[in-house]
């Protein structure tokens, strides 16, 4: 642990104004920030021997953003003991990770909503969600992890910087309730007619972000994965930073229909047929990230490959689809579901 390590630390302030629009209905504008300080990071410090190595960019398609044949010098972590913080015995270690408190972040959000619960046979609810997160790549676990990292732990934080791997931009949800009007009788037609109830609801937002990264390791010679050997952050400075990139948009639409039947003495019989993403909309919950391959190809030199060249080749990796509606409860394919209740 970090001698100034801090517990953290949010500061969240909003305003909300109201007006009412005349039969009920009401409508709201509010602002929402969070500041989020002193948040956990976890580094390893124990890097040492920095040297150059060699990277060959392979890009035959030249459908990716380096141009096929570009070398890259980059200096990279070779081995680990870091003496001169750890004193001697750091030789006899890989990774020492410190636990500290250097993160910062940032929300801001604007939210509009109408909405209505008063009329008698109709209530909705509308709603609309900008907003932007930011900050130095928060990891949101409090226990100690090694796989992951700032870019380079000796670096410029900045580097880290960029949307939070929850920001969602725009969301909008609505959803509405009619209740169809009955009649007055008796007997079967009142069974009939009476006690039927639509409701719907929709979600649509956009994907999650996605950072564009790298899988392996430049050479033979790098003390751990990625770009400068840090085994931190899998981006490739100047080209692709943090969450550049996103999921496809997420949108649900959900509908039941219901029935009641209501007898003497408090007993009822409710009918539900429920359908969930009923358009079967295809939301992606799983992407190929890896934007490119990192290799050996030999001592202090290595290789980049493009993961997006071809539906011909392996290496049409990048941005493909590996899941979609497998996601719990949130989304999922098309369903539906047929209830009964009986109330007594």
């Amino acid at each position: 642990m970090a001698n100034n390590l801090k517990l953290p630390d949010v500061q969240e302030f909003d305003l909300q104004v109201q007006q009412s629009i005349g039969r009920g209905t009401v409508f709201s504008l509010g602002y929402l920030g969070t500041l989020g300080r002193e948040l956990p990071n976890f580094l390893d410090l124990n890097l040492a021997g920095v040297q150059p190595v060699v990277i060959t960019a392979s890009d035959v398609s030249g459908l990716g953003p380096i141009p096929n044949g570009t070398t890259f010098t980059v200096p990279t972590y070779t081995t680990y003991g870091n003496t001169a913080l750890f004193g001697t015995a750091a030789t006899a270690y890989k990774g020492i990770t410190e636990f500290t408190s250097n993160v910062n972040s940032n929300y801001q959000s604007m939210m509009v909503e109408v909405q209505n619960r008063s009329l008698k046979s109709v209530q909705f609810d509308a709603n609309y969600t900008w907003s932007h997160a930011l900050d130095f790549y928060q990891n949101g676990t409090s226990a100690t992890i090694t796989s992951e990292g700032w870019f380079d732990p000796f670096g410029n934080a900045r580097a880290n910087y960029g949307n939070s791997s929850f920001n969602v931009p725009n969301r909008f949800v609505a959803y509405a309730i009619y209740n169809f009007p009955g009649i007055h009788s008796s007997g079967v037609v009142r069974y009939v007619t009476n006690g039927w109830s639509i409701d719907t609801s929709f979600q649509m937002q956009n994907g999650l972000p996605l950072t564009y990264g790298t899988s392996g390791s430049n050479s033979s010679d790098a003390a751990g994965s990625g770009w400068e050997g840090a085994g931190g952050l899998n981006i490739i400075p100047n080209y692709f930073g943090i969450n550049t990139g996103h999921y496809p948009r997420h949108e649900v639409d959900d509908l039941r229909l219901e029935k009641s039947f209501d007898f003497e003495h408090g007993y009822s019989l409710e009918l539900f047929a429920n359908a969930f993403n009923i358009a079967n909309h295809q939301n992606v919950d799983g992407i190929g990230s890896t934007s490119y391959k990192l290799a050996s190809t030999g001592a202090l030199t290595g290789s980049l490959t493009y993961q997006g060249q071809s539906s011909q080749t392996s290496n049409n990796t990048f941005l493909v689809p590996t899941s979609s509606n497998n996601s719990g409860w949130l989304y999922t394919p098309r369903e539906v579901e047929l209830t009964a209740r009986f109330v007594f």
